[in-house]
């Protein structure tokens, strides 16, 4: 029965995971100059999604500058920010549709390079 129980549990929270990511994906307003590099998915860990998205022709405080107010013009409210001026970093949460957590940096990657000026915007969120 263990067994069965098990997988009932899991099937469930598979399902609310997706459609966290479902809701995440709707919830999410336009943010100027951004481009979705991974979509909105199910975390590995606990009942969380995550996306990312790189922003073109920003450093890591415009960035978050220009997502927060994305989001504040969608009505989510600021919680929190935080800029590591060392790491050159921008963290912030929002409250909104769901919870969100946003870490700006510079780009690292071929499709998001912080040379070409550009930076990735990681975003995970909760109920």
């Amino acid at each position: 029965w263990l067994g069965l129980y098990s997988f009932f549990a899991v099937s469930r929270t598979a399902g609310r995971r997706v459609s966290l990511a479902d809701q995440a994906a709707e919830s999410m307003p336009a943010i100027a100059g951004a481009r979705i590099i991974s979509p909105w998915e199910p975390a590995t860990y606990a009942d969380d999604v995550r996306a990312m998205y790189c922003l073109d022709g920003a450093d890591p405080t415009s960035g978050a500058s220009r997502a927060i107010n994305a989001l504040t013009a969608a009505g989510w409210t600021t919680t929190e920010t935080r800029h590591d001026e060392k790491a050159n970093t921008v963290a912030f949460l929002m409250a909104g549709p769901i919870r969100l957590r946003g870490g700006v940096a510079l780009g690292t990657r071929d499709d998001c390079d912080g040379a070409k000026h550009q930076v990735t915007l990681a975003l995970d969120g909760t109920r």
